[in-house]
């Protein structure tokens, strides 16, 4: 009797056989597949980062300063924590750079001595853009409204990129602010209000972050790329959707308190996350990096840097959100 065949030629058998050998090679090509593609796209964010570090050095041999990391407080008055009344416009420091990635038609549209969400810039400020989106974030959203209010028809464009905002908890406060001037405290490079300079860097550009990865997690410090609002108020807000800290672990785990998810870094990227440095390189950081969190506190405010003794509750990772604790950094 003569066995069944397909019309290929192939016996039912020596199909099975095939399909099983095609399952088997699909199996070890796909995780291989995946690779490729997520090494492509870690390039692709990696270019975001140094196209993002040359404009702010652009931005830097134009005026002389980098930009503040978010516009935050009117100069007319004395700004404080606790007055909303005195906080204004909520530009970040993404917003500034426009003109120095090829944005100046954008730029010329927004007017940055208005509020960010008058009407006159709301049209504007949906725009997205590639550079500040990393492609391994399938999480992020394209918009978020502002603070306080979820329903908000108004929206803001979003971003994978923060700002270095110093090494502590709240180290990002302005200077204009009563009691931020503690220069050890506020250690940053894109601060509230700041201005900082090249030579403000003094533990040298190449040993500084300047920006970093941040991934989203549907809430309100999600990164945007204008700035943030809060329309309850009618002022500035949220500071950390623009810059963040080295105080807390990077790639914590799902089930870190939000607290550490806003102030922190984090990427997709398996085992750690993307930084551009002060001096416009960009390098690849472990999240198993030594790490402390150390904070500002009356125990440690009159030695934040833990220099009596050199800088054992400071680890690398806190130390490289520094622009000025004197420490050597070691490998990383």
């Amino acid at each position: 009797m003569r066995r069944a065949s397909v019309t290929s030629g192939f016996t039912l058998v020596e199909l099975l056989v095939v399909i099983a050998i095609i399952g088997v090679l699909v199996g070890l090509l796909l995780p291989a597949v995946q690779a490729a593609r997520e090494a492509a796209r870690r390039m692709s964010c990696s270019n975001n980062l140094k196209q993002i570090a040359l404009s702010l050095h652009n931005y830097n041999d134009t005026y002389g300063k980098f930009p503040s990391g978010q516009y935050f407080c009117k100069t007319d008055r004395v700004c404080t924590s606790g007055d909303r009344a005195t906080w204004l416009q909520g530009w970040s420091w993404s917003a500034s750079i426009l003109p120095f990635i090829e944005q100046g038609n954008l730029a010329g549209q927004l007017n940055y001595g208005l509020d960010l969400y008058h009407p006159v810039n709301l049209p504007m400020i949906r725009t997205p853009m590639a550079i500040f989106q990393c492609p391994s974030d399938a999480t992020r959203r394209p918009d978020v409204p502002p603070s306080g209010v979820t329903n908000d028809p108004r929206r803001i464009a979003t971003s994978n990129y923060c700002g270095n905002g110093g090494s502590f908890s709240e180290s990002f406060q302005s200077n204009l602010i009563s009691g931020a001037n503690d220069q050890n405290w506020t250690n940053g490079v894109l601060r509230r209000d700041s201005k900082h300079k090249f030579s403000d860097i003094s533990d040298g550009t190449s040993n500084t972050i300047l920006v970093g990865e941040v991934t989203h997690y549907n809430f309100t410090w999600d990164p945007t790329m204008y700035g943030m609002w809060d329309p309850p108020s009618g002022t500035a807000c949220c500071t950390l959707s623009m810059v963040r800290h080295g105080n807390q672990r990077l790639n914590p785990p799902p089930t870190a308190t939000q607290v550490v998810k806003r102030e922190g870094f984090h990427s997709l990227h398996t085992g750690g996350a993307q930084f551009a440095f002060c001096d416009g390189s960009v390098r690849f950081i472990s999240q198993n990096i030594d790490f402390s969190n150390r904070q500002r506190n009356t125990a440690t405010q009159n030695d934040l840097f833990d220099t009596a003794r050199g800088g054992a509750d400071y680890g690398t990772y806190q130390r490289l959100f520094s622009r000025n604790d004197g420490l050597v950094l070691g490998d990383f």
